[in-house]
């Protein structure tokens, strides 16, 4: 989240738009680690609703 917050300050324009982050000889966009680390909390959060016996919802 804080990758998201510092492209308002340190952020390169590319094409018009703030969206990248230099780091060095290479830039980032923090968009793309936050659709990540989305990805990852939801596939566990989901994976916690699991029961032992493999049903997904509780009956």
């Amino acid at each position: 989240m804080g990758s998201l917050v510092a492209v308002l300050f340190i952020g390169k324009y590319v094409a018009g738009s703030r969206r990248w982050l230099p780091l060095g000889p290479f830039s980032l966009q923090p968009s793309e680690m936050a659709k990540v680390a989305v990805i990852i909390v939801l596939s566990r959060y989901y994976a916690k609703l699991i029961n032992t016996d493999g049903s997904a919802f509780a009956t």
